[in-house]
């Protein structure tokens, strides 16, 4: 029935991330610096009316954002050999928020988005 419809589990009002980099050429190697970050306004929970009545995917959990930043430097090892090391920090600010709270349709388990993170790594390019 058209009258009978409910809102997706994943269904947001709005959702978006930018992101940004710089990178500096010099005579050793190459540094890349970047931010990034991602905004939702909430995924689709049950909501209860005033009489008491459930309302399938009917609100929203609270919005979220996350923000992430990181560099990255190359080191030129012989002509065409390159090790590289990275850091990246998600979640810079440790916003702990709720991407669902186990409610809603085919929702059975509350989820969180992730904590700060530090992460770092070396590559080796040849």
């Amino acid at each position: 029935m058209k009258t009978h419809w409910i809102y997706l589990d994943h269904d947001q009002t709005v959702s978006g991330s930018f992101g940004a980099s710089y990178l500096w050429k010099e005579a050793h190697g190459t540094t890349r610096v970047y931010v990034d970050a991602l905004y939702g306004s909430g995924l689709r929970t049950d909501a209860t009316t005033s009489l008491g009545q459930t309302i399938p995917n009917g609100g929203t959990v609270p919005s979220y954002y996350s923000l992430n930043v990181g560099a990255e430097q190359g080191f030129k090892v012989g002509v065409k050999r390159t090790l590289k090391a990275r850091l990246d920090i998600v979640n810079v600010t440790d916003n702990v928020y709720e991407l669902r709270n186990g409610s809603g349709v085919g929702v059975n388990a509350a989820q969180f988005g992730e904590r700060r993170g530090i992460f770092g790594s070396l590559g080796y390019e040849f």
